[in-house]
């Protein structure tokens, strides 16, 4: 898998589960996939080493479980009766993306500058789970 960004091709180097609870009822948890530039890792290899690759995940693992939780915060969670189940489904997943694309944007950009690494984090939709009526996701958030 790949996607293109700041016209660089970047390639999936990982998938991250993560989730929140907007409340005791509702949220979300599914997966999140981490992609970044050959070019960049190869260069950054060179020069500082593999175990600097550790550090990285850490950071990035750590600033997108932040911007899960600010995006389901953000992700409106009410039933539309208008919609059936399926509709609503992918109404609170496009929210949910949109936000989570606002949320981790400016992160993002700060690791990209620090580490001259481009990355780019993105939701994997269908593998979401939603929850309605009972959130109790507990968080690990790595050492910072």
């Amino acid at each position: 898998m790949t996607t293109i960004k700041a016209g660089k091709d970047l390639n999936l180097v990982r998938t991250m589960g993560g989730g929140a609870c907007k409340n005791d009822q509702q949220g979300i948890e599914g997966l999140f996939l981490l992609y970044a530039n050959k070019d960049d890792i190869e260069r950054i290899k060179g020069s500082k080493g593999e175990l600097i690759f550790s550090e990285f995940e850490k950071k990035i693992e750590t600033f997108s479980l932040l911007a899960i939780q600010e995006a389901v915060q953000e992700t409106d969670f009410t039933k539309n009766p208008l919609l059936d189940t399926n509709q609503e489904k992918q109404r609170i997943l496009k929210q949910l993306a949109k936000h989570f694309r606002i949320a981790v944007e400016n992160s993002i950009n700060a690791f990209q500058e620090e580490t001259s690494l481009t990355i780019d984090v993105a939701p994997f939709p269908s593998s979401f789970v939603l929850y309605t009526n009972d959130c109790e996701i507990v968080h690990t958030y790595p050492d910072q």
